[in-house]
């Protein structure tokens, strides 16, 4: 049986720390001295790694959604 409220706490905590190492791709990739003066590839890996770490936070935040929407029916 999974602890729905631990489970809750866990990926919150692990939505935040995505959240912020995207913002720190966003805030590469922003930064035109950046984005000028970094090769192409280095330049595409980031936004790449941005996408997925997008990914990533939007099937958390809906995973979160789900349990919280579970732990409210149930009590």
């Amino acid at each position: 049986m999974v602890d729905v409220s631990a489970e809750v706490q866990r990926l919150s905590k692990r939505l935040s720390k995505m959240q912020k190492e995207y913002d720190g791709f966003i805030a590469q990739l922003s930064s035109p001295n950046f984005v000028e003066k970094a090769p192409e590839d280095v330049v595409r890996g980031v936004r790449e790694k941005a996408a997925e770490a997008e990914e990533k936070i939007t099937l958390t935040k809906n995973r979160l959604e789900f349990l919280k929407s579970n732990v409210l029916v149930s009590k």
